[in-house]
């Protein structure tokens, strides 16, 4: 799937098939399932759902100046072309498609280790405020509204792709628990 051109009604839609998709793969699994992984460098289950909680609402804050009509303008959102080539940016360097490991922001970064099992619950509620606000951002013209990353000052780019951002970024980490749950050593 290409997420650089998706529309927002196709972004509202893949958000909504990542939260049935989240249920039906994690729901079911115990504390310890969502706490396992294969060694202390890798994240488990429960610290890839958290760092989505995490993300996901700092670029939902984000987006509620938007909603509201009260995001103030900022120097950088305004230079012609660079939210276009931030977004473009985030969007494959953040979606499932890419190999390279990259580090999380310390404001995004899950808990060290035992993740509460509550995890998938707090996911598919804060997955249900994002739609929300997607929904919300319809008659604001998405496309054109300018906001700056909750994780770097200097990156601009439209709440559109923000949009695109938070479900291309849901679906690699997604994956990624699910290359976690696929592993012989996994708890059954």
């Amino acid at each position: 799937m290409d997420y650089t051109s998706l529309l927002l009604p196709d972004v509202i839609a893949e958000a909504e098939a990542i939260a049935a998709d989240a249920e039906r793969t994690f729901a079911a699994l115990s504390p310890e399932q969502l706490n396992w992984k294969p060694d202390a460098s890798q994240w488990s289950v429960g610290q890839c759902l958290d760092h989505l909680i995490q993300t996901d609402s700092r670029i939902g804050a984000a987006l509620d100046g938007v909603i509201t009509d009260t995001k103030p303008s900022r120097f950088a959102e305004r230079i012609p072309g660079l939210p276009g080539f931030f977004g473009r940016l985030m969007v494959k360097s953040l979606g499932p498609q890419v190999t390279r490991k990259m580090k999380a922001p310390a404001a995004a970064t899950p808990a060290a280790s035992d993740v509460p099992a509550d995890v998938v619950i707090r996911f598919l509620a804060n997955h249900d405020q994002t739609i929300e606000r997607m929904r919300a951002l319809e008659s604001k013209h998405p496309e054109r509204a300018i906001i700056t990353s909750p994780f770097a000052g200097v990156v601009v780019y439209s709440a559109l792709d923000a949009c695109r951002i938070v479900v291309a970024h849901d679906r690699r980490h997604m994956a990624q628990a699910e290359r976690v749950m696929g592993l012989p050593e996994f708890p059954r």
